[in-house]
């Protein structure tokens, strides 16, 4: 992007979430060199052929498979008179509802413990987000985790509600039910 007045001039790596990059950007008129973690960056992607499209097959392949098993599984529970909620109103499992078509027709609602999120409506599924004491006082049937990434800390939290029979649906890196760890 030769003709943006900004470019890159560091970039940082995260764990949360998997893995986060922060890309910092600067005005181009600056006439600064950029960190040595953006030549590392592009070398790294380079030895990874990120440019080529044959090296993200595999990922695309996932995201098909995800996408399909996923609402697949969800209204199999339905069509059993089960009851579907969502665990957590993330970004990344609203792109993940989005991308698999579901909406409220498939989940009843979200939970999510932050309040600003709670009585809104997650975008473009239009389902609910509810406060998290809803999960044990309505008791549903499954919860597809949306935070997946924080699927351990939550199962080993919720033990309550997987006492009463409650479980949990985790979607990456494939669609399984989790069992309850007895």
């Amino acid at each position: 992007m030769k003709n943006s007045p900004f470019e890159l001039s560091r970039i940082d790596h995260y764990p949360i979430h998997g893995g986060s990059i922060l890309f910092h950007l600067r005005n181009r008129s600056l006439g600064l060199k950029p960190h040595a973690s953006v030549a590392a960056a592009l070398e790294q992607e380079k030895q990874l052929k990120l440019i080529d499209p044959a090296a993200w097959r595999p990922f695309a392949d996932r995201v098909a498979r995800i996408r399909s098993e996923l609402p697949a599984l969800i209204r199999k529970l339905k069509s059993e008179g089960k009851r579907v909620i969502g665990y957590g109103a993330s970004a990344k499992g609203n792109t993940l509802l989005n991308t698999c078509g579901l909406t409220k027709r498939e989940l009843d609602y979200i939970i999510d413990n932050t309040p600003f999120k709670q009585n809104k409506i997650a975008p473009g599924s239009g389902i609910p987000v509810c406060p998290p004491e809803k999960l044990l006082a309505d008791q549903p049937d499954y919860a597809l985790l949306l935070a997946w990434n924080f699927a351990k800390e939550i199962v080993g939290r919720e033990t309550e509600y997987q006492k009463r029979g409650g479980q949990f649906i985790v979607p990456i890196p494939e669609p399984k039910i989790v069992p309850f760890p007895q």
